[in-house]
């Protein structure tokens, strides 16, 4: 069981709380903020007790500059009204920050606009011409990047009662990608790149949720074994191999848009392993943020799922959010090797020594209590209570590998790890012995 830890980086308040907007998070050079990450946001529709929301209201766009685990608000000047959508995309590519899309008043749209950020004078937007050949009109559909491309696939356009499948691709013109055998169609879904694996996961097909995931690989589409729970308008990031799945709207929800009590999906963190398709439900730490659909997620730093924002349900008189969250990763374990600092991956590769030591480790130990290898970039101190009393491992967090780290010489690290390699092999047997000779003066106690 892997661990993660919560921690609230932008307090809830009421003024830029909203649901259903697009996010996306660039870096802060863009900006002239070298050193931070900015997470933009646009659009959205604003709600609260005894409120009507729309898309009209105060707050269609704003920023948070994060930088060393904080983040600082920034309200941004309203963007143009025809720009105030709910579910509309914003992606960012080697080509640029894109918004594209979303509703409105119960108008679809398909236009692609490329945006310019400014934390003092705002967004301002310029639309892409693009020929004949474009998308449909449509929101919340999957819209993400892989280098200088976007990909967008399925949406929905409810005034026309379309549901889309279809996998369309941004180069600096569109091009639509034809698949044999596509994913069934489906709105509230999300999307990722795992080296040159796309996957599509969940979604609403306007009749119920889907927990489906599927997989496409040189232009074929499979289904992966594994699934989540259902859920729609959920958050996502990819870390590394891994895909972490937060909230969205479960099974309850209804054709009208309307909820059967609470239709929050109420399950714990679940984790992907895109490599074998298997879906674990995690254990959560830290300051957890109340369950939510609507939401805008991102991958900050490349090793933590940022979520923010969204609603309890469809309902613009329920409960809207503010705040931001990260969650990362505070336990080794084989899916999540690749997001810990250098240093602290070298020393866990030769503690493990590949496959022998997987091999003579009890499943039970693959997540390991990393104060045995004397590692100075853990601190020991984090994450104790009542999530660490449920498990055998201890929750650790990691401290960044200097630049000294990353190119200390590895000689040390190559004779400790001989060293281990033969007390691999030695530890069964001495193990053995003691076992037996403990057993012979009457112990009752292993001391092995």
């Amino acid at each position: 069981m892997v661990v993660f830890q919560w921690q609230r980086v932008l307090e809830d308040e009421h003024f830029r709380s909203r649901r259903a907007l697009a996010v996306a998070l660039i870096p802060g050079v863009q900006c002239g903020l070298p050193g931070a990450e900015v997470l933009v946001t646009i659009g959205g529709m604003k709600g609260g007790r005894g409120e009507q929301g729309g898309c009209d209201k105060v707050g269609s766009c704003g920023c948070a500059v994060l930088q060393n685990g904080h983040a600082v608000w920034h309200c941004l000047p309203e963007v143009p009204q025809a720009m105030r959508r709910h579910d509309a995309s914003l992606a960012l590519c080697d080509l640029g920050l894109f918004y594209f899309g979303g509703a409105r008043n119960r108008m679809f749209y398909n236009d692609l606009h490329v945006v310019s950020v400014d934390v003092q004078k705002g967004c301002t937007f310029t639309e892409v011409a693009c020929a004949n050949v474009v998308p449909a009109p449509r929101s919340n559909t999957a819209f993400i990047s892989q280098g200088g491309t976007l990909w967008l696939f399925g949406g929905c356009d409810l005034a026309r009662h379309k549901m889309y499948s279809d996998l369309w691709r941004f180069d600096g013109s569109w091009a639509q990608i034809v698949t044999s055998a596509p994913p069934p169609a489906r709105s509230g879904h999300q999307a990722a790149w795992v080296k040159n694996t796309f996957f599509v996961i969940g979604g609403w097909d306007g009749i119920g949720m889907l927990g489906d995931i599927w997989s496409l690989e040189e232009g074929v589409w499979s289904q992966v074994e594994g699934r989540i729970s259902p859920r729609a308008c959920f958050g996502l990031g990819a870390l590394g191999t891994n895909l972490l799945i937060f909230g969205g709207l479960d099974d309850k929800y209804r054709n009208d848009g309307l909820c059967t009590g609470s239709c929050v999906q109420l399950s714990p963190l679940s984790l992907l392993d895109s490599l074998d398709g298997t879906v674990t439900v995690t254990i959560e730490v830290g300051q957890l943020p109340p369950k939510r659909a609507f939401l805008g997620s991102s991958v900050c730093a490349g090793t933590s799922l940022l979520i923010g924002f969204g609603a309890d349900g469809p309902a613009s008189d329920g409960t809207h959010y503010g705040d931001v969250y990260l969650c990362r990763p505070i336990t080794w374990s084989v899916p999540t090797h690749a997001l810990f600092p250098f240093a602290a991956r070298k020393r866990v590769f030769f503690w493990l020594l590949i496959r022998h030591r997987l091999q003579l480790l009890p499943s039970h130990l693959w997540i390991l209590p990393l104060q045995w290898m004397d590692a100075t970039d853990w601190d020991r101190g984090a994450a104790r209570g009542a999530a660490a009393e449920t498990c055998e491992e201890r929750p650790m967090e990691l401290f960044p590998a200097t630049e000294d780290e990353q190119h200390q010489d590895d000689s040390g690290h190559f004779c400790h790890a001989s060293a281990l390699l033969l007390w691999s092999y030695l530890r069964p047997c001495i193990s053995t012995i003691t076992h037996a000779a403990t057993c012979a003066t009457g112990h009752a106690s292993w001391h092995a």
